[in-house]
């Protein structure tokens, strides 16, 4: 009977252990779209704490896009990279 314990004990630990990895995992992706498009980084992490589902709040990162002001910094960007190919010419 304690082999059977120890035994499950592992495997719930081990369950455990790769959800909370998961969602480790999960709110980093989060983190790093929000972070890209512009957005506030704690709402974005806070929200999906808030709903448990971190899934759905990609989703809403993904159809909402860059901000403005991201946006125009990366293009910005872009426009600087093509200007040093152009001058090494």
């Amino acid at each position: 009977m304690d082999y059977f314990v120890s035994v499950y004990g592992i495997w719930f630990f081990l369950v455990l252990i790769a959800i909370i990895t998961l969602i480790i995992v999960s709110i980093y992706i989060v983190y790093e779209m929000a972070e890209q498009r512009g957005r506030s980084i704690g709402l974005w992490i806070f929200l999906s704490l808030l709903i448990f589902n971190p899934l759905i709040v990609m989703f809403c990162l993904l159809c909402l896009g860059e901000t403005n002001e991201k946006r125009r910094e990366r293009l910005l960007k872009d426009e600087e990279y093509l200007r040093t190919w152009r001058d090494d010419d």
